[in-house]
């Protein structure tokens, strides 16, 4: 399998368990603040104070233990996702195919809501800034771009999109409007004005 599909699963596993683990904390917080309440309140009254307490640290220790060893298994099972994962690497790798649309665009939702985490955590689904052409990155120098765009003329129009998008937006509702699914913006522009669509 290509490196950079085996990355993205990787950094899907990496989401799910963070995710998992804090649902977890979340959880053991709110189950907390829950308990506090009650026991605050026996804690107050003279004759129930001793025994309110006696019963809230044993039930603060049982729960902290019960909640930190769920996060002991949810880390466990993602190392066992990583060692599944990990002969997916070997081999000779096959040339990677452009992901599908639905694909591209949950990774950019998930960037456009999380990216800075991905990004601090260099997870395999963080989005990197760069040109596209035809669903694949597009290596911004004289011979690839000779390559992707043949025909360019000297005049550009480049496509930025916005937060939580792709180079893949440009194309949303095409058939509808135009009755065909890869006229966009860009190639409007290339038939009436003469530019070459760039996508970034």
């Amino acid at each position: 399998m290509h490196p950079a599909r085996v990355e993205k699963i990787r950094g899907l596993k990496d989401l799910v368990v963070a995710a998992i683990e804090g649902g977890t904390s979340t959880v053991e917080e709110m189950h907390a603040s829950i308990a506090r309440r009650p026991f605050r309140a026996l804690e107050r009254a003279p004759v129930t104070r001793l025994p309110a307490t006696t019963v809230r640290v044993i039930h603060d220790g049982i729960a902290g233990g019960v909640y930190e060893a769920l996060r002991g298994l949810i880390r466990l099972a993602g190392g066992a996702a990583d060692l599944a994962i990990a002969p997916l690497s070997a081999g000779r790798p096959a040339g990677e195919e452009p992901p599908s649309a639905a694909w591209d665009h949950t990774v950019s939702a998930l960037n456009g809501v999380v990216g800075d985490r991905l990004e601090r955590d260099r997870n395999g689904l963080r989005m990197p800034m760069e040109f596209r052409h035809r669903g694949r990155a597009l290596v911004p120098d004289a011979a690839a771009l000779r390559r992707a765009y043949p025909g360019a003329t000297g005049s550009l129009a480049v496509f930025v999109h916005g937060l939580a998008g792709n180079d893949r937006v440009w194309k949303f509702y095409s058939q509808e409007h135009y009755g065909n699914r890869r006229t966009t913006y860009g190639s409007l522009l290339e038939r009436d004005l003469g530019y070459t669509p760039v996508h970034w």
